[in-house]
């Protein structure tokens, strides 16, 4: 790894630090008694990884379960953009994020997999749904068979072989 690599690794690293430590006081100080907070979840960071520029991955914490897409530099946070959509070319296809942030966070762009979290009982669940929507998101989708070349015969087909379904 490239001194480079290794800044931009460490930048990474402090940037969802950041947003979890963040999403970790939201949990206490404003959601713990709302009724759609599960107590049995944690605030984690699930498989941030480098995407152009921004960094890629999903976060969980008790009351959702989010793909964010949160830049390499902290971006100023400005409340006319909040909610507002985003759309985010994956290879799995455009999808439609939202634009989240605070001043602590700065801005970032958001994708809802799931509120509440009442379905999973243990973090471990939570953590395996996390991966694989991800992973879905980061894969590019099966070419359709519609979509594949047809096979071309090694020669015409006749007008009688067309005729009688050809037996080649």
């Amino acid at each position: 790894m490239s001194a480079g690599d290794a800044d931009r690794s460490d930048r990474m690293a402090r940037r969802v630090d950041a947003l979890v430590a963040r999403f970790r006081e939201i949990g206490e100080t404003q959601m713990r008694d709302l009724p759609l907070y599960n107590d049995r979840l944690e605030v984690e960071a699930v498989g941030f990884q480098a995407w152009g520029e921004d960094w890629i991955g999903v976060l969980i914490t008790p009351w959702f379960m989010n793909v964010v897409v949160l830049p390499g530099e902290k971006i100023a946070a400005d409340m006319n953009a909040m909610g507002k959509p985003a759309t985010v070319r994956l290879p799995a296809g455009e999808t439609k994020f939202m634009w989240g942030g605070d001043e602590a966070t700065g801005m970032f762009k958001a994708l809802s997999l799931h509120s509440p979290m009442d379905i999973f009982v243990v973090q471990g669940q939570a953590r395996a749904e996390a991966k694989q929507r991800l992973a879905k998101l980061l894969t590019p989708p099966a070419q359709d068979a519609a979509t594949e070349a047809p096979e071309t015969p090694a020669r015409p087909m006749s007008r009688r072989e067309l005729l009688r379904g050809r037996a080649g």
